[in-house]
């Protein structure tokens, strides 16, 4: 069945979507989501887990502000004036919840006396937000939609798997100073673990 959309100018709806995608990915937040959470008001929270409820149910496309709004308790136009678009919107559900997970990855400052009892529970951590089940349907989502959101998808990677290497570079190399560990011994068994 065709809908109105078809009688629309042949890309004319793809140049208008990568035009509000650039616009939301230009008005994101510089800090996370999860960072300013907390700060807040009640109605924006709730925006927030109503968006992330629906697009985990139903998936980007299918999700008006409407609904969210209506799921939410609140007015479209209250949508609105905590998130312009439902691609920033998008954006702030998948950024916060990247650094709310992040958040549970637990690498300490200093090197403790039981290292090897760090690294266990460092991995047990991992596992945790690898087993996230949001995390993961969310994760999916993103990959279904890397092609509107490209730069989404690169923010996600440096929040998340970019930012997790660099903080456990940083702990083996303070391990390596403390004499905790080897590192010359570390980079052999890493680049047997990519063969």
């Amino acid at each position: 069945m065709m809908g109105i959309a078809s009688a629309v100018k042949p890309g004319y709806e793809d140049d208008q979507r990568k035009r509000r995608t650039r616009e939301a990915m230009m008005n994101i937040r510089s800090t996370t989501c999860a960072e300013t959470k907390h700060a807040l008001r009640p109605k924006a929270r709730r925006v927030l887990e109503a968006a992330l409820e629906l697009f985990l149910e139903k998936g980007y496309d299918q999700v008006s502000t409407e609904m969210i709004a209506q799921t939410a308790g609140v007015s479209k136009a209250t949508v609105y004036a905590y998130f312009p678009s439902k691609e920033e919107l998008f954006s702030e559900v998948v950024l916060g919840r990247c650094a709310e997970l992040a958040t549970r990855i637990g690498i300490p400052d200093e090197i403790p006396t039981d290292f090897e009892r760090s690294l266990i529970d460092i991995g047990c951590s991992l596992l945790d937000v690898f087993a996230d089940e949001i995390g993961v349907r969310l994760y999916r989502l993103l990959v279904g939609e890397v092609h509107r959101f490209p730069q989404l998808a690169l923010s996600f990677e440096a929040a998340g798997p970019s930012d997790l290497e660099g903080r456990m570079r940083a702990y083996f190399q303070l391990a390596a100073k403390s004499g905790a560990v080897d590192l010359a011994e570390v980079d052999v068994e890493i680049g047997r673990a990519h063969v």
